[in-house]
């Protein structure tokens, strides 16, 4: 028999293991994306979770484009409404 790896919070519970989030022990269903945000956010109390990281988590074999996709997009927005 194995542990599961479960946080409490106000009414929720979620149970990092199997994916599970619990309202009050009613399940709630959350996509995968958003289970993985709400997972790395309970991984780190207290602490700020960069959009880098993130981006790492939801997206790894592709973050660094994914970064440099969101950080040029604006300037190259800019650049051709000038013209």
């Amino acid at each position: 028999m194995t542990d599961h790896r479960i946080i409490r919070f106000g009414v929720f519970q979620v149970d990092l293991d199997s994916g599970e989030l619990f309202r009050s022990g009613v399940k709630v269903k959350l996509a995968d994306q958003p289970f993985q945000i709400l997972t790395m956010l309970l991984e780190h109390p207290g602490e700020v979770v960069t959009r880098e990281q993130l981006c790492e988590r939801l997206w790894p074999v592709d973050a660094s484009f994914q970064y440099r996709w969101f950080g040029t997009r604006g300037s190259s927005r800019k650049r051709v409404t000038r013209s």
